[in-house]
């Protein structure tokens, strides 16, 4: 251990300083001793030399020992008075290269006379690490395969906590927002508990699967929307003894308009006590009969916002007096003779007899105005007629639906009537549906890519790349439509890994061909936030033979929003690996400086509307230069997308943009056109 000691006058002091040292040298773990007025370690262990893999550790500046953001900026605070105590996790850049986890704790101390240091603890936290990496795998690799499966799936142990469910359990249980985000198991429990049928004997049947730990059960669950789903529960083994449930659910009338007529499943719904699906539809099919005589009728189907509904928690009771709150709402907006249901979920059915569609609209009306007044839940409404709607009772329903879900496009509660031609519109989303199911197993997809060039040297730097897709019987479909798919059907994922992929395998074909671009991808919020992510990626540069810094993944603020923590681990990770990660979307209004401060980025993306109102004399064209100015000073790049006019390019460099990106530079290319490009002069491929 070595020291260079200040000349200490008193002798309280200088004993001070040596059990100081001594107790640094006894620790353990790595230690040092910093000089407050200095800033620099007047003392280290042997632990601390070799932590460090340095022997030079006397007199080194203190922010130059561990060196990350988070160090530098404590030791900034210090020199300007600030004295506070760090205690966080880091990770060492070691000069063999290797990079190590470790915890550190950084306080003041005091000598005997007043003398101000600091003392460090750092340890060495690499084998936890490596436990939470594992572990972080193995989750990942459970989330996996849950989301592999054609079931939803349900994972607890004994005492019914949640482990995991997938995406497929969350839309069978139309899971709101809230309960999604909340991580609250008893919120979770209490929303399904309120979607089945018969309350009391699912309670039971579950505590007594519970019960016999050992044991596997099948049974039939009724929804209050018509579904019958069938539930198999297995037990979870670890290392030869039971560690939680495994449970499947699998729909098993898939196909319904819907509920089926089953006599156990007519009757009311337990929690509001009115008639549930099946028995509305009963109803409509009796006033179909009756209308072929006589006059014809109006339906409509209410729902209430689920998130506003269910985002104060998960109690069940509560749930339930506001369901039935909601219903009284829903009668008290009809003036005149009607039959009200609850279809499921925060979803209302009213059958009026003897009425028109401007009665019924009239109806709507009324009640958007009572609940604005009210509680402000938002609701969309769809509103259909008989004769007009549909011929039987499903398809009615089924229309009806289909025109609130329309209504549920606004912004604000709103009603929308169906008209003949819109069902198309729901059949032709279920052929995008199973025409993408097709392609995502089949691989049948295209990229198309468009260059971004660099205003100082006017060079093409990179090629941003964007999923195609034509289908043999659609035709070419816009990522417009089947994206939407995509993400409801669990396969964003699987197009973001598919463009990852076949994405820098094209860019090694490049750079083999003699053109040293980088590859500009993005991500989605949900893959950005899958544990592994930043791995994933890792395992493809390395199978593609592409470096780190020839990719560069774009990222969107919402990210932070779905999962802040999981965004941040991503990000931060992907920079350590060189990998460039640019925040897409930049000015369009989200945009804080908190997240610029907080994500490790090389640049920013311009909003292509500010691109394009650049050029204009609104106020937007202000906004670009102080936009730039402020992205500079963060020490970040500034490229902007749809630069589409000569006016736009000439505003965008005038304005300090980094990059520039649009139609007026270069069209989206597939890679015979792209092949086309790279084969033009390199004249012709400039700024």
């Amino acid at each position: 251990m070595t020291s260079t000691l200040p000349l200490l006058t008193q002798v309280a002091a200088k004993e001070s300083f040596k059990g100081l040292l001594a107790g640094v040298a006894a620790l353990g773990h790595a230690a040092w001793i910093v000089d407050a007025a200095q800033g620099h370690i007047l003392a280290a262990n042997a632990e601390a030399e070799e932590l460090l893999e340095r022997k030079d550790l006397e007199g080194l500046d203190a922010d130059d020992a561990i060196a990350d953001l988070e160090d530098m900026a404590y030791w900034d605070g210090v020199r300007c008075g600030v004295v506070t105590v760090l205690e966080s996790d880091a990770e060492l850049h070691l000069p063999s290269g290797r990079s190590v986890a470790v915890s550190r704790r950084i306080a003041p101390v005091w000598l005997a006379d007043g003398t101000p240091l600091f003392l460090v603890h750092v340890r060495d936290r690499s084998r936890e690490h490596r436990i939470e990496v594992e572990r972080e795998t193995a989750l990942a690799e459970l989330r996996a395969t849950l989301e592999a499966t054609a079931d939803a799936i349900l994972v607890t142990d004994l005492a019914g906590n949640i482990r995991a469910f997938n995406r497929r359990f969350a839309r069978m249980w139309s899971l709101p927002d809230a309960v999604l985000h909340a991580g609250d198991d008893r919120a979770v429990h209490d929303w399904v508990r309120m979607n089945v049928m018969d309350v009391d004997a699912y309670d039971r049947r579950l505590e007594d699967v519970y019960a016999h730990t050992l044991s596997e059960a099948v049974d039939r669950i009724g929804q209050v929307n018509g579904a019958i789903i069938e539930r198999h529960a297995q037990p979870q083994w670890s290392h030869g003894r039971p560690i939680g449930r495994v449970f499947s659910f699998r729909e098993t009338n898939p196909h319904r308009a819907g509920a089926p007529r089953e006599p156990g499943n007519l009757g009311v719904d337990q929690l509001t006590h009115l008639p549930n699906r099946t028995g509305f539809l009963a109803t409509l099919e009796d006033a179909l009969r009756a209308s072929r005589q006589s006059a014809g009728f109006a339906v409509l189907c209410i729902e209430f916002n689920r998130d506003a509904l269910f985002g104060e928690g998960g109690d069940s009771a509560a749930g339930a007096r506001r369901l039935s709150e909601l219903a009284g709402h829903v009668r008290g907006a009809m003036r005149q003779p009607h039959h009200c249901a609850r279809l499921g979920g925060s979803r209302f059915g009213v059958l009026i007899a003897h009425a028109s569609e401007a009665a019924a609209e009239a109806a709507a009306r009324r009640l958007i105005d009572l609940q604005e007044r009210a509680d402000g839940v938002p609701v969309a409404i769809g509103i259909g007629t008989y004769p007009g709607a549909g011929l039987s009772a499903d398809e009615v329903l089924r229309h009806v639906e289909i025109a609130m879900h329309r209504a549920q496009q606004a912004s604000r509660s709103s009603f929308a009537v169906h008209k003949f031609g819109f069902e198309s519109w729901q059949r032709k989303r279920d052929r995008v549906e199973a025409g993408l199911l097709r392609a995502a197993g089949e691989g049948r997809f295209r990229l198309a890519a468009q260059p971004r060039f660099d205003t100082a040297s006017g060079l093409a730097v990179a090629l941003e790349v964007h999923l195609r897709w034509r289908d043999r019987e659609l035709g070419e479909v816009p990522a417009s439509q089947f994206m939407g798919v995509a993400e409801e059907r669990g396969l964003v994922g699987a197009l973001d890994d598919w463009v990852l992929e076949h994405g820098l395998l094209q860019q090694r074909r490049w750079r083999a061909a003699g053109h040293a671009l980088r590859l500009n991808i993005n991500v989605s919020d949900w893959q950005l936030t899958q544990p592994g992510y930043a791995r994933r990626v890792a395992a493809a540069l390395e199978a593609a033979g592409c470096a780190p810094s020839e990719l560069e993944i774009d990222v969107a603020e919402s990210a932070l929003d779905t999962d802040p923590d999981a965004a941040l681990a991503a990000v931060r990770s992907l920079a350590r690996q060189g990998v460039r990660v640019m925040l897409e979307g930049f000015g369009d209004g989200t945009s804080s400086l908190a997240v610029l401060q907080r994500l490790p980025l090389a640049g920013v993306k311009l909003d292509s509307a500010l691109s394009q109102a650049c050029a204009g004399a609104g106020a937007e064209a202000r906004w670009v230069p102080a936009l730039v100015q402020l992205a500079h000073a963060m020490q970040l790049e500034v490229h902007a997308t749809g630069a589409d006019t000569e006016l736009q390019c000439a505003a965008l460099i005038a304005a300090g943009c980094d990059g520039l990106q649009g139609r007026r530079l270069g069209t989206w290319m597939e890679e015979r056109a792209l092949e086309s490009w790279f084969s033009l002069p390199a004249s012709q491929r400039r700024l």
